[in-house]
């Protein structure tokens, strides 16, 4: 078995797969997901805590929501994003996701 190989089968399952379009459709879907995760990520490492830490903190510096949401094209679709952001606004993220 391929290293993905059942992640790819419950993708497929789950998401009902049958025609190339519904595989766009999931593949757009994934790449939003991603680069959602990648983000909040980036900002979890900028601020020193997880996103749901809720003891007492080393710094002044908190999460403070998300940007406008950004429409993301690519040449496999569509997707929108969130850039989340800090109350000081020191947080830049380095995934450059637009051109």
């Amino acid at each position: 078995m391929k290293k993905n190989e059942g992640i790819i089968k419950q993708l497929i399952t789950e998401n009902q797969i049958t025609t190339f379009d519904d595989f766009m459709g999931v593949m757009e879907q994934l790449q939003g997901e991603l680069l959602q995760t990648l983000l909040d990520g980036e900002l979890d490492c900028h601020s020193g805590y997880d996103k749901n830490f809720h003891d007492d903190k080393d710094t002044k510096n908190r999460r403070n929501g998300y940007c406008n949401e950004k429409k993301v094209k690519t040449k496999n679709g569509a997707f929108k994003v969130k850039t989340p952001r800090d109350r000081e606004g020191t947080f830049e993220p380095t995934i450059n996701y637009v051109r």
